[in-house]
């Protein structure tokens, strides 16, 4: 029989009950144990179907709670004994179940107490068991209780509600910890760095240095794997350990839930010791392999590829006696690292904990709490921002990963106001709430675009199709062509996202980002009226911003590039004073 257990947060919905049966079918599972339904006592959504006719509900007053057991038709069930808690936190099967005796538990843990309601569900369990129990649901707790996992959690919470003011956030967390390049405003990562100062705790293991009193007292209580060992392991490969410390078993987790961005390889990394593989493969001699100088599986491979026996022998002296250790760590690789065994695979580029723990020793310059945090966010730049994908997507252009790159990096390089960068940025992630989007959250406002009411207000409707403000951008597109020596396209990503030629020279660029950032700040401030903002508007903004800026510079000196920028601008404002 196959039992699986799911947290599915709420079944109220038709369509989410359909994914949850469709996945259950494809994977032809026999009994589903299903914690946290959000069911009430006096109302369950039709969930049955022919192929799980039987169905055991616990539910409560409230949608918080809800337990819920689903049995496959084709299991022979013959139940002898039950219990169901009202609260909706248990069901307690007692049968036959393909004429196997056993007990089937279902549980969902409170947030609180949870040591007190497991002694009270062990002595209901212990009153009607009979064969083989099976307990499987959502224990709301951590192995450990010394251990408090939800500190980061709680931290990262508060700082997101100062972050929004306590109102509902538009951008995702994960967005706003990128990096800048990515998308991102690179806001602290609490949990990140709560991750990164453990990692960062476990360099003393994997580095040929005096280690410090705690890392000897840790080495001891992990006989008689070492940590170095073992931690480069995958965890199908990783040796059970007895008793580990806890602090060790917190760093295992993480260590693996950060694995891909450490390792330059999916499965066993070229930083792993020569000697862990003693663990995975049986009667693995590695001691003459590492006496003589391949530490790690480096050191037996040339890029890629794992290095021919003969090299190998003239390169470290290898002994004869070792060639059936080489026949199986070819074949152990050949299993694990496909690559290994190619013949022209290409280079291989270390990260940098691998060439650490390959090395055995830090770099010159290295903080290790910053070189962990940054390993750990680091970003794949293939990867778009969904930013990127939905503007892409409504305006029908194709942002490259260089265009979003520079749009989300130059106008802070160029700008001195913070206004005007908050609006770019607020651009950039689709922050206004434009009738669509309005109408989504609340279907009885209006889909049209509250200026024309004849299109339905998408993002780049309001700001750029819209009829009623292609008058406004005609005249932003007429000041700059007297003031840019190149008039960059008429096209919503350069009036909306900065979208530049890559040669613009870095003035031109600033005036434009000026003009074009004040102009959008005048659309944002006319939100949900009919009104068309004055080109003039925007040229007295902007003869303000000169004036800022001369009054910034009385304190820091300014560069050639801002002087020739507003050199120009004066210029254009003496011959066109109205």
């Amino acid at each position: 029989m196959k039992l699986v257990t799911y947290n599915v947060k709420g079944l109220n919905t038709p369509g989410k009950r359909r994914l949850l049966l469709n996945d259950l079918k494809k994977n032809q599972i026999d009994i589903a144990c299903i914690q946290e339904t959000h069911f009430r006592d006096d109302h369950t959504p039709a969930i049955y179907t022919k192929v799980y006719p039987t169905q055991f509900h616990s539910q409560a007053a409230t949608k918080s709670k809800g337990v819920t057991v689903l049995i496959h038709k084709d299991v022979a069930i013959t139940i002898h004994q039950k219990s169901i808690d009202p609260k909706g936190r248990y069901i307690i099967l007692v049968g036959q179940f393909n004429s196997i005796q056993l007990t089937l538990i279902a549980t969902y843990f409170p947030n609180e107490r949870q040591g007190q309601y497991l002694r009270m569900l062990l002595n209901k369990i212990d009153g009607i068991k009979q064969g083989n129990i099976i307990l499987c649901g959502d224990f709301n707790s951590i192995q450990s209780p010394t251990l408090d996992t939800t500190a980061t959690l709680t931290v990262q919470r508060d700082a997101n509600a100062f972050i929004w003011e306590g109102k509902k956030p538009r951008v995702a967390r994960k967005l706003l910890a990128a990096p800048q390049r990515a998308g991102g405003l690179a806001v602290p990562d609490i949990r990140a760095y709560y991750h990164a100062s453990i990692l960062a705790a476990a360099l003393p293991h994997l580095i040929d240095q005096p280690p410090p009193q705690w890392v000897t007292l840790e080495r001891h209580l992990t006989e008689p794997y070492e940590l170095s060992h073992v931690i480069w392991l995958p965890k199908p490969l990783r040796p059970p350990m007895v008793d580990p410390p806890e602090q060790i078993n917190l760093l295992l987790q993480v260590w693996d839930t950060h694995r891909n961005k450490l390792s330059s390889n999916s499965q066993v990394s070229q930083a792993t010791p020569i000697q862990a593989l003693t663990y995975c493969i049986p009667t693995f001699h590695a001691t003459p392999w590492h006496d003589r100088g391949v530490t790690t599986l480096a050191k037996a491979h040339t890029g890629k590829r794992l290095t021919d026996f003969n090299t190998l022998q003239q390169t470290y002296n290898i002994p004869n006696t070792s060639h059936f250790s080489y026949r199986q760590l070819a074949s152990f690789l050949h299993n694990h690292n496909p690559d290994s065994t190619q013949q022209d695979p290409g280079p291989h580029i270390h990260t940098l904990w691998e060439d650490i723990c390959i090395k055995r020793r830090l770099p010159k310059i290295y903080r290790p709490l910053s070189s962990c945090y940054k390993q750990i966010l680091q970003y794949t730049p293939l990867a778009k921002a969904s930013p990127a994908i939905q503007w892409g997507r409504e305006l029908g252009t194709d942002l490259t990963n260089q265009q979003w790159e520079e749009l989300m990096t130059s106008p802070r390089k160029l700008i001195k106001s913070a206004t005007l960068i908050e609006q770019h940025m607020k651009m950039v992630y689709r922050w206004y709430l434009v009738p669509e989007k309005l109408h989504k959250l609340y279907p009885s406002s209006s889909p049209e675009c509250w200026r024309c009411t004849k299109h339905i207000g998408t993002t780049a409707h309001v700001w750029w199709h819209c009829p009623l403000i292609q008058p406004f951008w005609k005249a932003v597109q007429k000041v700059l062509k007297e003031l840019s020596l190149d008039e960059p396209q008429y096209e919503p990503s350069t009036y909306l996202l900065l979208v530049l030629p890559p040669k613009t020279p870095p003035y031109i660029k600033k005036l434009i980002y000026h003009l074009l950032l004040t102009a959008q700040r005048a659309i944002a401030r006319a939100w949900k009226t009919h009104v068309t903002p004055p080109i003039e508007l925007v040229l007295a903004e902007i003869d303000n911003q000169n004036i800022y800026e001369k009054r910034f510079n009385t304190v820091c000196p300014p560069n050639e590039m801002t002087l020739a920028t507003w050199e120009r601008w004066e210029t254009w404002r003496r011959e066109h004073p109205t």
